[in-house]
């Protein structure tokens, strides 16, 4: 039976479940007790892990069709062509909306808050979370200049926002954050405090700040990444040693999911769209330990963006004899045809997919520099699986020198090949 507590005090209708009371929107609510379930549940069924992958079961999930909008004054283009923009280089944009126009881009992805870098001084930073708010890096009005040369030039313009990984806002709300269960204090995982993605004023923290950015900035579109638990904490967690602050009892799943639903539910409303970051192992068929699992997400979410960075695969991933980043096209094919699209045929209305692609030299053995030559087989292996929904260049840095030294490759009209 699935299970999904959707408490929000924005939200429209109460109900009871159990001694909790919580508030949910009318659309999620049936009152007809012979309701079928999806036809798509049963391609979920098993999909879950008893050992260190467990993340949830699949089963306990909503795959019921979700109509995805359509806002007139907001278009989303057919493919989207993304530079990614960190906070430091927005004072730069000028030369980044140059090289845009020159080379077949039109989108950027520019970052709103990610950990330990907010980008402006935010509102809604200032009343959920004062200590991001002192470490913006730009004043609401030089931030919001450059995100309005972005759209006075024709460009589709992402707003990313780093959610379930916060250092800031732990700092601020340890009732609110993982915690270690020996001593009391904020669990650091991989040298960051994390929120609990259980916590529905994280989730309102974040989404408020969606909202904030949409209204002021006029972003097209808000990309969460971090929609997730930290990663590898079976152990820590099977021992009693951290405390997620599991509220209402729910698989981390369900709770990925609910905020997907909650996220997009408050941003539709101001006629913009909604992406989700996931790891390129949430496509395979089980749900992972982290609590990201591709349909549960594609079914809600408007854009889906995996992050199938070659390097970040095993060496010899699916049987490949040659270590998979040296051969990403190949890569790419095979997990866009064997996993995203499999996992795409199993929801009704899936959402589309506009993937990551790594725009950065590989940091294993053998190195290898990602050229112009390895960044168009990357697009061109998503491509060939049928994956046309556009790309985003992850380059933490913004390199724009990096950008200048691959820029063949977003001259190539890889759609149109398709197409053809």
């Amino acid at each position: 039976m699935m299970k999904m507590v959707y408490i929000l005090s924005i939200a429209e209708d109460l109900i009871q479940t159990n001694d909790v009371e919580g508030y949910v929107y009318a659309k999620y609510l049936n009152f007809d007790s012979n309701v079928e379930v999806s036809e798509y549940a049963k391609y979920h069924e098993n999909r879950y892990f008893s050992f260190e992958l467990y993340g949830g079961d699949a089963t306990n999930l909503d795959y019921s069709y979700r109509e995805k909008p359509t806002f007139e004054n907001n278009v989303m283009p057919k493919e989207v062509r993304s530079l990614y923009l960190n906070r430091a280089v927005i004072q730069n944009v000028d030369a980044y909306i140059e090289f845009a126009k020159a080379n077949n881009i039109n989108a950027f992805v520019v970052d709103i808050k990610d950990n330990e870098s907010p980008a402006y001084a935010s509102k809604v930073m200032e009343k959920y979370s004062p200590t991001n708010y002192q470490y913006a890096s730009h004043s609401i009005d030089t931030y919001k200049a450059a995100i309005t040369k972005l759209k006075e030039n024709g460009f589709y313009v992402i707003g990313r926002i780093t959610t379930f990984k916060d250092y800031y806002y732990a700092l601020d709300h340890p009732e609110h954050s993982i915690i270690s269960t020996s001593t009391g204090n904020l669990y650091a995982h991989n040298g960051s405090y994390w929120p609990s993605p259980y916590q529905r004023k994280v989730w309102e923290f974040n989404v408020e700040l969606a909202k904030e950015a949409v209204t002021l900035m006029g972003f097209n579109e808000i990309q969460f990444d971090y929609v997730r638990f930290p990663d590898r904490t079976y152990t820590i967690e099977a021992n009693g040693l951290i405390n997620m602050r599991n509220d209402y009892g729910e698989e981390k799943i369900q709770a990925i999911q609910g905020f997907v639903f909650y996220a997009c539910d408050e941003i539709h409303k101001l006629n913009a769209y909604v992406s989700i970051d996931v790891f390129g192992e949430s496509a395979h068929p089980y749900v992972t330990g982290y609590g990201q699992y591709f349909p549960a997400i594609s079914n809600i979410a408007d854009v889906i963006s995996a992050m199938p960075y070659p390097d970040h695969f095993n060496m010899y991933e699916y049987g490949f004899n040659e270590p998979v980043w040296t051969i990403p096209y190949e890569l790419l094919k095979y997990w866009g045809i064997n996993y995203v699209m499999k996992r795409q045929s199993e929801i009704s209305n899936p959402a589309i997919v506009r993937t990551w692609i790594q725009a950065y030299d590989t940091i294993r053995s053998p190195y290898i520099v990602y050229d112009s030559t390895k960044i168009s087989e990357q697009i061109k292996g998503l491509y060939d699986a049928g994956l046309t929904g556009g790309y985003m260049t992850w380059n933490s840095g913004s390199n724009l020198l990096k950008y200048r030294s691959i820029a063949s490759a977003f001259k190539k009209e890889y759609l149109n090949e398709q197409e053809s």
